[in-house]
């Protein structure tokens, strides 16, 4: 995929945004939904604008909420783990290696969408 400029980002930043509000919350008239894009892509532009930023591919967002629930859900037992390692498709080993990684990682007793996200380089 090539390089997508500043101003095509926040346009299709903007599409995208309406597009998902208006998926979540079908009720909502068009000119409303086009306000709450607008102002969701300025609050990103100020809190973000200016930095170099990576974002992650989608799974990066379904792994973390994974591992949270394995976290939330665990309760310290091998039976447990077990059960989770079967409701997740992956191994016990990967559970354990879950639960030993998260609770080891700062903030990892913070709310799951704000976990890892206070912290940034303010540097140009």
């Amino acid at each position: 995929m090539p390089p997508v400029t500043n101003p095509e980002f926040i346009a299709e930043f903007c599409t995208v945004s309406e597009s998902v509000l208006g998926q979540a919350m079908p009720e909502l008239g068009d000119s409303v939904r086009l306000r709450l894009a607008e102002r969701l892509v300025s609050a990103f532009i100020r809190e973000w604008g200016g930095c170099a930023l990576y974002v992650p591919k989608a799974d990066h967002l379904a792994r973390h909420r994974r591992n949270r629930a394995i976290v939330r859900d665990h309760d310290g037992t091998l039976a447990s783990a077990n059960r989770l390692a079967r409701e997740h498709h992956i191994t016990l080993q990967q559970v354990y290696r879950i639960l030993k990684t998260t609770k080891t990682q700062p903030g990892s007793h913070a709310h799951p969408a704000t976990s890892g996200t206070t912290t940034r380089d303010p540097t140009p």
